[in-house]
């Protein structure tokens, strides 16, 4: 079941009573669709997902956040087909470089990372709210995934590899193409200037004087 699957399965839970001895065990938080549902519609998806992780129990959350993905997904299939679109070429989650980042483009020396705001913590970003619950579990996770994309990127342009963040938000609808437009643009910037000409200038050498004979005896 997909995270957006399990989130409507518990918000369109049936009603729960609690003198049903059949009930017991379901989910505690419930929501009538008719009545409150509206009020959720065109929510962003993590900050809904963070809201209902506020409600779930030890067991619910650990499924949904099981059902989350690692790789392959929107916002990098969303990046993937852009710059496959524009005649670049890439390998995927490269298994010998730090981090494996999500897209390695070796002819411009480049690594991509395509970050979600929640689990890489994205400064100032409305789709960053920790949950309210365990909330010190989970702002020390993500401060150790900050810690090790930094660490990681060190090691990367230690060994001469670019690297560029895309946040998820800035792959939302209003901002997409300008996104993509710009790292594009910051692309074809890094191949030129790898590989243009270095014109260095020779010192000028000293001129040497050489000592004239002393023919007088």
């Amino acid at each position: 079941m997909t995270v957006l699957g399990l989130i409507k399965s518990i918000i369109f839970a049936p009603q729960k009573n609690d003198n049903d001895e059949e009930n017991k065990g379901l989910t505690p938080f419930h929501i009538h669709p008719h009545k409150e549902w509206h009020r959720y519609i065109g929510t962003p998806l993590l900050e809904l997902l963070t809201f209902v992780m506020d409600k779930l129990t030890k067991e619910q959350r650990h499924r949904c956040m099981a059902a989350i993905r690692g790789k392959d997904t929107k916002p990098e299939i969303t990046v993937r087909k852009f710059l496959f679109s524009r005649g670049f070429r890439y390998r995927l989650n490269h298994p010998r470089l730090p981090g494996h980042p999500d897209i390695v483009m070796r002819k411009y020396r480049t690594c991509i990372f395509v970050n979600g705001c929640f689990w890489h913590g994205h400064e100032g970003c409305r789709y960053y709210v920790l949950p309210k619950t365990n909330t010190e579990f989970w702002k020390a996770k993500i401060e150790r995934n900050k810690a090790r994309d930094i660490e990681e990127q060190h090691q990367l342009a230690a060994m001469g590899w670019h690297c560029i963040t895309v946040w998820e938000c800035q792959l939302k609808p209003a901002v997409r193409e300008q996104t993509l437009e710009s790292l594009a643009h910051t692309l074809n910037s890094i191949f030129l200037n790898d590989r243009s000409i270095k014109r260095y200038s020779l010192p000028e050498e000293e001129t040497m004087m050489a000592a004239e004979p002393d023919n007088k005896l």
